[in-house]
């Protein structure tokens, strides 16, 4: 098992939630500042497809993408991942 897979098994209920949560708040933020999933995404130096798999909660984004989303201020200054 990956450590992500690791931690759904052990806390399947808890994970959903804070995805759930962590998609709205990607939604809204965008949203509330006019953005595109290819704005976003470009800002954050990822493709469109990629960003709308992460908005839509098909994938998961890596640490350093995560990172990369929330540090850009026209993009994310609400509290998204953390």
């Amino acid at each position: 098992m990956f450590p992500n897979e690791t931690i759904m098994a052990l806390f399947p209920n808890e994970t959903r939630k804070e995805g759930e949560k962590m998609r709205k708040a990607l939604l809204n933020a965008r949203i509330e500042r006019n953005l595109t999933q290819e704005e976003v995404a470009q800002k954050a130096g990822i493709s469109r497809s990629a960003y709308t798999n992460i908005e839509r909660g098909v994938k998961n984004p890596s640490f350093d993408v995560a990172v990369r989303i929330k540090k850009r201020p026209s993009v994310a200054r609400t509290t998204i991942f953390f």
